[in-house]
């Protein structure tokens, strides 16, 4: 009869044989991510991807075989990992099974990594900086475009129209008595001023980049994922597998 030795390592063959498809995911979630580094750290130093994965790989496997064997006691004999690695959900169950502690911080933005990026819709703010070292909790990206134009305000006077190093097409950027269809779309300054703010991440990510470097000001953006950004990412990788 085979020994439990034997029947760990044909559990682990089992797992890995079926799981290739997660492994990368699960990488850049419990090695990338959880030393610290984001996908634009590896964008500036390829050798980053290298090392880790030389450090972190066998820890990767160790945990993802530890989940499953936590899943597969709950299922108990209604487990199967040849089935459940084929679920549309499998992966979001996989990262689901940790205790995060912590809001997951996916991407970090400074001026140079901002040009770069080219797809900004699933991400949200969690928090920024003006000097790189200190940081403030942000939700929104319209509230963060909000506090750079009144920071900019302090020491610039503004009138109605727009600010000449922000390119906000032909609509005017700041209005003093829009209507109420106007109002739904801006956001209210200290000066009575109103601000639109009806654009894109991308836009105004670009705009708050744009006001620091009037300012002279070192902005770094952390960034988030949105629920539906990792939904949809997992689902897109097993369509097009």
């Amino acid at each position: 009869m085979p020994g439990e030795a034997d029947q760990t390592n044909e559990s682990r063959k089992s797992i890995l044989g079926n799981s290739i498809l997660h492994l990368l995911p699960l990488f850049r979630e419990w090695a990338i991510e959880a030393n610290g580094k984001f996908l634009s750290d590896i964008e500036d130093s390829i050798n980053l991807i290298h090392e880790l994965f030389e450090a972190e790989i066998d820890n990767v496997i160790k945990k993802l075989v530890k989940v499953i064997k936590k899943l597969s006691l709950i299922e108990k004999e209604g487990f199967n990992p040849q089935y459940f690695f084929k679920n549309s959900n499998s992966l979001e169950i996989i990262l689901e099974s940790e205790d995060k502690k912590q809001t997951k911080i996916l991407l970090e933005l400074n001026s140079e990594k901002e040009k770069r990026q080219k797809d900004l819709r699933y991400y949200k703010p969690d928090e920024y900086s003006l000097d790189g070292v200190k940081y403030k909790k942000i939700k929104y990206w319209n509230d963060l475009f909000v506090n750079l134009v009144e920071l900019y305000a302090k020491n610039n006077k503004l009138d109605e129209g727009n600010l000449d190093f922000i390119d906000s097409g032909t609509r005017n950027l700041l209005l003093k008595n829009p209507d109420e269809s106007e109002k739904k779309l801006r956001k209210k300054l200290r000066n009575d001023l109103w601000l639109l703010t009806n654009f894109n991440s991308q836009y105004l990510s670009r705009f708050c980049f744009d006001l620091a470097k009037e300012m002279k000001l070192n902005l770094v953006i952390r960034l988030r994922p949105t629920r539906f950004r990792i939904e949809r990412k997992y689902k897109r990788s097993k369509r097009i597998n």
